[in-house]
């Protein structure tokens, strides 16, 4: 198992989703939690957590960018 870190902007990279995306998704219980690394105040998540919840969204079909494919809530149309 890796123990390896990842910081936000590479997270936001990986998922291609916005960082407030994230937070929320973070806040709904819907995306991996941050990591506290002591010394460090900077937003990381273990990349193990990261890669699962892609494996996860690839097997529902989710990975569209918009976070309706993530909550399962319709976007809003103009």
């Amino acid at each position: 198992m890796s123990d390896r870190v990842m910081r936000l902007p590479e997270v936001v990279k990986l998922t291609s989703l916005h960082r407030a995306t994230i937070y929320r998704l973070m806040t709904a219980r819907l995306f991996p939690a941050q990591k506290k690394i002591p010394g460090v105040r900077a937003a990381s998540w273990a990349a193990v957590d990261v890669e699962a919840y892609l494996a996860k969204q690839r097997e529902q079909g989710g990975m569209s960018g918009d976070e309706s494919a993530h909550t399962g809530k319709k976007a809003a149309t103009v």
